[in-house]
């Protein structure tokens, strides 16, 4: 409307501008003012000037002057029913509340902090096909102090967040970053960070089946919450995600297939749950000052990680193929069905713990500790164990008729001792004990390849026992009428 000289432009959510055009013969402008003048003015809310000392279009928002976008984060909203023309808006929830049906794209143009949680439902008759939503360098936060998300998502659509950056700080109770339910196919695209201080940052509960979640380098952060990341998928494939976790755990996953994940914990439990239904893991690098994972499905296979913690890197998997696991306090790996190669390291723990575990190749190491603990049933192959300061295989296979079997394997005590025994077979009990083509050394020659505290039986066979002047200790009764060949007897 034209009213006095002026251009009255209402925009989509009732804010007006007035431009004044009787000095320019009926054509648009806004007023040129400096800092002083615009302080000297008695405006109304909503009124509009040019700064020219700021070079910067300002709106008044009732108590002071400020960029057209402070405070109101202008959003652009291009949908299919409106052949592509672009619409403004002031408020998020109101451009949202536009795009319930057809392919909708929101770009943003300032920041946006919210005061309630944006809904994007189907029960609110959100039915689009995709949305699309741009932060273009801007961010959206919420910064309340009660249990309100920043995104509350519950559609079975595609909703991509291009370069989002996100913020939940204050928050109490039960709140998130982003939660979703439905089966939603959910996109990242570009890099970004999503972060909430006091609880989970993002927790997807439902999943387009067979749908791929590429993070695209986005990095997911909180500071004290339980979970950084959940995902409750559909055999949904999980990839290219940096996770900061500062909480009890780091990320749970289900039904997942995930690969190359940056993942920093800083709690007390694992930095990775993947439960039930996960394919594998690999390609990923895991720190934490806790756990590393426990993977729960025994199908699930780890390739080519590499896991340095606190706790136990590893237990309960189905797999390792490759990559290398470090332990500071607990054991490297523990509870795995299959070992093929792999570098395994524990300072003051227990390195690999053989519950029932077969392994074909790798190396254990320890450093105050054993590299190898025996179980249960089991055949080992090609590995290397070393230890530096102790023994390289210890445990008990009490329970007949529990068999251990190790072949062309290397036990290497670098323990100057003559407690630096290549192995210690104390505690074999009534399991049976097969060495074959393995090799023992021992560093300091007073030690034993082979030791027991009391009489015990193994089975030695094509063995070289290398540097101790007594290689089979006194309390180990050599049987010689068993003749096993090639000069070995049962000892």
């Amino acid at each position: 409307d034209e009213i006095n000289n002026k251009i009255v432009l209402t925009l989509n959510d009732a804010s007006t501008v007035d431009i004044d055009t009787s000095a320019i013969g009926g054509g648009g402008g806004i007023d040129n003012v400096t800092t002083a003048e615009k302080a000297a003015l008695s405006p109304s809310v909503g009124d509009f000037v040019y700064d020219t000392d700021l070079s910067s279009l300002q709106r008044y928002d009732g108590n002071n002057w400020v960029s057209v976008a402070d405070g109101y984060g202008l959003i652009k909203v291009v949908t299919d029913s409106d052949n592509g023309i672009p619409k403004y808006f002031t408020d998020l929830q109101t451009a949202l509340d536009t795009c319930k049906t057809g392919n909708n794209i929101i770009t943003l143009y300032d920041n946006i902090t919210l005061t309630s949680q944006i809904n994007i439902l189907s029960s609110s008759g959100f039915n689009f096909n995709s949305l699309t939503i741009n932060f273009n360098g801007f961010q959206i936060e919420n910064n309340e102090v009660n249990n309100s998300y920043v995104f509350n998502i519950a559609i079975s659509s595609i909703v991509e967040f291009s370069e989002p950056i996100i913020y939940r700080r204050n928050g109490t109770g039960t709140h998130f970053a982003i939660k979703t339910l439905g089966s939603i196919d959910l996109k990242l695209s570009g890099k970004g960070y999503i972060f909430c201080e006091n609880e989970r940052t993002i927790w997807l509960q439902g999943f387009k089946q067979n749908s791929f979640l590429d993070g695209n380098g986005v990095t997911i952060e909180t500071s004290s919450g339980a979970y950084a990341f959940l995902v409750y998928g559909d055999n949904t494939y999980v990839s290219n995600f940096n996770i900061i976790s500062g909480g009890t755990r780091g990320s749970f996953f289900q039904s997942c297939s995930i690969s190359n994940i940056n993942s920093k914990h800083s709690g007390s439990e694992e930095a990775i749950w993947a439960y039930n239904s996960c394919k594998m893991l690999i390609n990923s690098y895991i720190s934490s000052s806790g756990k590393g994972a426990e993977i729960t499905p025994s199908d699930c296979v780890l390739d080519n990680n590499r896991f340095v913690s606190t706790g136990e890197c590893v237990f309960n998997s189905g797999m390792i193929n490759g990559g290398y696991y470090e332990s500071t306090n607990d054991h490297a790996v523990r509870g795995v069905d299959i070992i093929n190669d792999g570098y395994f390291y524990s300072i003051n723990g227990l390195t690999a713990d053989l519950q029932g575990t077969e392994i074909n190749g790798g190396v254990f190491k320890s450093l105050n500790s054993i590299p190898l603990g025996l179980a249960n049933n089991g055949v080992v192959s090609n590995i290397v164990a070393i230890s530096i300061n102790d023994t390289c295989l210890r445990g008990n296979l009490a329970t007949s008729p529990n068999i251990q079997t190790f072949v062309d394997c290397k036990f290497i005590s670098k323990y100057n001792s003559v407690n630096g025994h290549s192995v210690d077979i104390s505690l074999l009990s009534t399991g049976t004990l097969n060495f074959i083509d393995c090799k023992f050394i021992v560093a300091n020659s007073s030690a034993n390849n082979i030791y027991s505290s009391g009489g015990e039986s193994a089975t030695v066979s094509n063995c070289s026992l290398i540097g101790a002047t007594t290689p089979i200790n006194a309390n180990i009764t050599v049987t010689a009428s068993t003749d096993l060949g090639n000069g070995n007897r049962q000892i």
